[in-house]
């Protein structure tokens, strides 16, 4: 069970049934959470929630960076994280930080074995603001999945039936 922060708005949202959370779905729940997180955090320029395989969740990265090349950098960077972690004794690796030459700070953390939050900084960003905002997205983002995954269990973790995914190729080739 992931514990609660005191964290104003994101708490109320994603923890107390309100008027705001009523018809809301999970994208838009995922999304609110990383739009605190930019709102909160000075010098924040966006960020975006990936899966393990590489794939875009929620962005609010600015257009001018694609998201789905930067999910998929991901994967391939917490594989890499994991495999030097692990090589120095060190266990699997939590977050992979990368501080680019103009003073730009890339940050992915792990929310669950599943899903990472990748985040972009300038240089007038505060680090330890940002660390701290970012465990506090991650734990948020970490109850929203849990959350979902009570709500819709099967729906959710059960893989789709022969005759769905035919109905899907069809759809999408025809």
């Amino acid at each position: 069970m992931v514990p609660v922060l005191n964290y104003g708005y994101l708490e109320r949202i994603i923890w107390e049934p309100s008027e705001m959370a009523i018809g809301r779905n999970l994208n838009d729940k995922l999304r609110d959470a990383l739009l605190f997180m930019q709102a909160e955090t000075p010098g924040l320029m966006g960020a975006v929630l990936v899966s393990s395989s590489g794939l875009t969740i929620v962005s609010t990265l600015p257009n001018t960076i694609e998201a789905d090349v930067v999910a998929a950098m991901t994967a391939s960077l917490l594989a890499l994280g994991d495999r030097t972690a692990q090589e120095l004794w060190q266990g699997k690796s939590d977050q992979v930080m990368i501080k680019g030459e103009k003073g730009t700070f890339t940050l992915v953390e792990k929310v669950n074995s599943q899903v990472a939050i990748v985040i972009l900084a300038s240089v007038q960003a505060k680090l330890g603001l940002v660390l701290m905002n970012m465990l506090r997205t991650s734990l948020a983002v970490a109850k929203i999945i849990e959350e979902a995954l009570q709500a819709y269990p099967s729906s959710l973790t059960q893989k789709p039936s022969p005759a769905t995914i035919h109905r899907f190729r069809r759809r999408s080739i025809g």
